[in-house]
Formats: structure tokens, C-alpha cells, sequence
């Protein structure tokens, strides 16, 4: 490949990158202003299953 091919293609992922970051962002603020009472709750919640999960893998695979 060229290096103006190689320097389209950086360009076209850097804007597909900051499209899906600004529609994260968006995402994130909604729900946070949604779900700010539960949030502590959820986070909590897989954080134990993230958990549960890396201790079984561990003990029976």
C-alpha cells in the first residue's frame, strides 16, 4: 500500500473512532442521569459477576 492509502485509512478510522466516542458519551450521560440512584447497585453487581466468572474458569477449566 501507498502512504496515502495507509494515510486515508488512519483517517477513516480516526472519524469512525470519535463517532462511536461522542455517541458513548451521549449513551453514558443519559443513562447516568437515568439510573443515578443504581448505579453503585449495577456497578456492584458485575463486578461480582466478573468475579464469579474469573473464579470459576479458575477452579473448573
Amino acid at each position: 500500500m501507498t502512504g496515502k492509502c495507509m494515510a486515508l485509512i488512519a483517517g477513516i478510522i480516526g472519524v469512525v473512532t470519535f463517532a462511536i466516542c461522542l455517541a458513548g458519551i451521549r449513551l453514558g450521560a443519559a443513562f447516568g442521569t437515568r439510573f443515578k440512584k443504581y448505579a453503585g447497585i449495577i456497578g456492584g453487581v458485575i463486578l461480582i459477576g466478573i468475579g464469579l466468572e474469573i473464579f470459576i474458569r479458575g477452579v473448573f477449566f
